[in-house]
């Protein structure tokens, strides 16, 4: 398998905000103090990552792996 990097698109936003959520809630079954998870933290993160991809100056970048 070989690995490619590139620069993410808006059409990646909906995947990273997925793997962020995900992440983010099992953060918070660890320690749920700690990684309390914010309200509404699910909805805004998808308008946070769609800035940093559209925006000039982040560079945001994604990873594939052939046929995946």
């Amino acid at each position: 398998m070989s690995l490619a990097a590139r620069l993410a698109t808006d059409d990646d936003v909906p995947a990273l905000a997925a793997l962020a959520a995900r992440r983010r809630h099992q953060l918070a079954e660890w320690s749920p103090t700690w990684w309390r998870v914010a309200e509404g933290a699910d909805d805004l993160h998808p308008l946070w990552l769609g800035h940093l991809v559209a925006t000039d100056g982040p560079v945001a970048r994604v990873v594939e792996a052939d046929g995946v």
